[in-house]
């Protein structure tokens, strides 16, 4: 009798045990997805807690700084970033490979209205709100080469938060600044005016394991289709529920079209690639094999 009990108690302990076990460490890992808070990323939010929930884990940051230091120290399954971030920070990233772009437009921006301003030069020590190590080095560069402007003064604010640099804009402290929407026209709010719209812009989706890429084919697919819906019937900005600040001056009833998510591919990358080669921000031109899986 006293060998039944013990036998009886022994087996409830290990069941106990192997419940918490696996509640705790499921069998199922789902795939990690890191990304910025920006209304661009919407879509992704919604689909994933939509329909993607035991499938997919979301992480969100507030700053581009914030998303990589995260990602080089967690190595999440995915990540959705600038892509001129990753290839500037590609020997952090190694072990990821491009799989999906997102087009999305960067806009130069103003703090006057002023008919009689229309390049950078013409305000001294002028402050620059800049997302550093990002598209917005490379565009200010090519503002400047087109402009052919040489011996500019002016001083690079590095701010890598698009709330801090918005504010910082409609606050008087910096003279020009680049967007991306909402925050480019919640910018408009003061007088301002836009000097330059940079299309064919990109957003980049990393994987680090090419055992994923079925998930997110599919994943991608249904956020695409998911996204056609928003853009006949957009959803006010009032009704994001993330971090994402809306500044009052953004209506609720203003939208924002989202764009498609495409296939990586290299002509999209070589543009960038060779401007950062030929400045010295990285050390050789990526091959295919470095930056796509097969």
């Amino acid at each position: 009798m006293k060998y039944r009990v013990g036998f009886a108690l022994l087996l409830i302990i290990v069941t106990l045990g192997l419940v918490i076990w696996f509640t705790f460490n499921p069998l199922h890992t789902a795939i990690r997805v890191y990304a910025l808070d920006k209304y661009e990323n919407y879509p992704i939010e919604h689909e994933i807690k939509s329909h993607y929930s035991d499938e997919m884990k979301l992480s969100i940051y507030e700053s581009s700084d914030a998303l990589m230091a995260a990602s080089i120290e967690d190595q999440p399954d995915i990540i959705v970033m600038d892509m001129m971030q990753y290839l500037y920070d590609y020997d952090d990233l190694s072990e990821y490979r491009m799989a999906y772009l997102r087009p999305k437009s960067i806009y130069f921006v103003l703090a006057s209205d002023d008919p009689d301003i229309t390049t950078i030069n013409q305000i001294k020590d002028a402050n620059v709100g800049v997302e550093n190590y990002s598209s917005n080095e490379y565009l200010l560069d090519k503002i400047l080469s087109v402009s052919g402007i040489k011996g500019l003064t002016m001083q690079e604010q590095l701010v890598s938060n698009s709330l801090l640099r918005m504010k910082n804009f409609l606050n008087g402290h910096l003279e020009f600044a680049f967007f991306e929407s909402p925050y480019y026209e919640s910018s408009l709010a003061i007088p301002s005016q836009t000097l330059n719209q940079f299309d064919h812009q990109y957003d980049v989706f990393l994987i680090k394991d090419q055992a994923i890429l079925s998930t997110l084919d599919h994943f991608v697919k249904t956020t695409n289709q998911a996204i056609t819906g928003f853009n006949d019937t957009p959803p006010a900005l009032s009704q994001y529920h993330g971090q994402l600040w809306i500044p009052k001056s953004f209506k609720s009833t203003d939208s924002h079209a989202f764009s498609t998510i495409e296939k990586a591919e290299r002509h999209y990358i070589d543009k960038g690639l060779t401007w950062l080669y030929a400045n010295q921000r990285i050390k050789q031109k990526y091959t295919d094999d470095e930056l796509f899986f097969p």
